[in-house]
């Protein structure tokens, strides 16, 4: 059946549906079957008993549904009714969501002339941003049209443009450039839409959303210029003089991994047969365990400097992080180790000897230190 205009049909005329008593249940159901399948013979002659400012156990109404299917006859045909334009069902959708989400520019037009808004803000929010994130340029259009907040935030502080940029949907930067969105806002990490396409230009070469931004007015943030501090490389390497000069005087090598030489206190026999059966002993049990330390070796300074580079800031320099933490840990420890030992046990007479052990257990070291919890 062919939709007739709101004036023609009967009950056009009818009070406001306020003055008209509430509807059965089943009423209610035959009028949002009406509303939402576009039959506005049927929902007029509804209109013309009862009230049509009603909804079902979802407290979705007749303007829900019509605004949800794009039936903008009944769209305004319902507000010549003095329906609640603004009305939430249970999930705080309002009839002009409804029209924005199925992309009904002609039922946005019309709620809006009435006086519709969008509800809840926080929720507009996220739909802006989840359009941004799937590069839906209409639905951007549809929800800044009906006066979304094209600056507007999620939990980290990240506008659309963000996350535009970050997903690499040019169509969508341009179009929210277009719309005055800021270049050069700051989300929880004091991170501007320009690094983020400065991190993806980082990956791909020349990056033409990055010369976009700067063509509209995006300014290069103290972030995007940030260099390592020049005090640690100074730091760093006193602490390697102090290491390299520490195991000079204090540290040798132990049994195992040492060589076997004559008159070595190292490795005691009567002879140097003795001797080299005794250095033997040792030579076997470190040849056991090197396969062992090297796999926590390599555990340690490949695998957690690859499970690093999920980071946001410092993806492409985790495992160089993870290389020069873990060397400086493992000296640290060895050092460590021996001495707290000679504290408790107050014996100051002896060499740190390092062995394969040492190497072990300085290598977990290195772990809990690189570790993400660390982090």
């Amino acid at each position: 059946m062919a939709l007739q205009s709101a004036a023609q049909m009967p009950g056009s005329a009818s009070p406001v549906a306020g003055a008209l008593p509430a509807p059965s249940s089943q009423i209610i159901s035959e009028a949002l079957t009406a509303a939402s399948s576009g039959d506005l013979f049927k929902l007029t002659s509804i209109g013309a008993k009862y009230s049509l400012d009603v909804g079902d156990y979802d407290k979705r109404t007749a303007l829900h549904l019509a605004a949800a299917e794009g039936h903008t006859v009944i769209v305004t045909y319902l507000i010549s009714r003095k329906v609640n334009v603004n009305c939430e069902d249970r999930w705080g959708n309002t009839p002009l969501r409804e029209a924005l989400r199925s992309n009904h520019s002609e039922c946005v037009r019309v709620l809006k002339q009435a006086g519709a808004t969008m509800g809840t803000t926080s929720d507009i929010d996220s739909e802006i941003i989840r359009a941004a994130s799937t590069n839906d340029v209409n639905g951007l259009k549809a929800l800044l049209d009906a006066g979304g907040n094209v600056n507007c935030k999620d939990y980290d502080g990240r506008t659309p443009l963000h996350v535009a940029v970050s997903d690499g949907h040019k169509e969508a930067v341009v179009f929210l450039l277009s719309r005055s969105a800021d270049p050069n806002a700051l989300d929880r990490w004091e991170n501007t839409p320009l690094t983020d396409a400065m991190r993806v230009g980082i990956r791909v070469g020349k990056d033409e959303i990055t010369e976009l931004l700067l063509a509209n007015g995006a300014k290069p943030h103290e972030r995007e210029n940030e260099q390592l501090s020049p005090h640690f490389p100074i730091l760093y390497g006193v602490m390697q003089v102090i290491c390299i000069i520490l195991f000079g005087i204090f540290v040798q090598y132990g049994p195992g991994t040492a060589a076997n030489v004559p008159r070595s206190k190292l490795y005691v026999g009567a002879d140097d047969k003795e001797q080299a059966a005794a250095a033997q002993v040792y030579i076997d049990d470190f040849g056991k365990r090197y396969p062992l330390f090297q796999d926590i070796h390599v555990m340690i300074f490949i695998g957690f400097g690859y499970l690093m580079t999920f980071l946001r800031k410092y993806g492409y320099t985790a495992v160089g992080f993870t290389l020069m933490i873990g060397a400086i840990v493992m000296q640290w420890h060895i050092l460590n180790e021996d001495f707290w030992h000679a504290v408790f046990k107050n014996k100051w007479d002896h060499y740190v000897e390092i062995n394969i052990g040492d190497f072990m257990r300085a290598d977990f070291s290195a772990g809990a230190c690189s570790s993400p919890s660390a982090r």
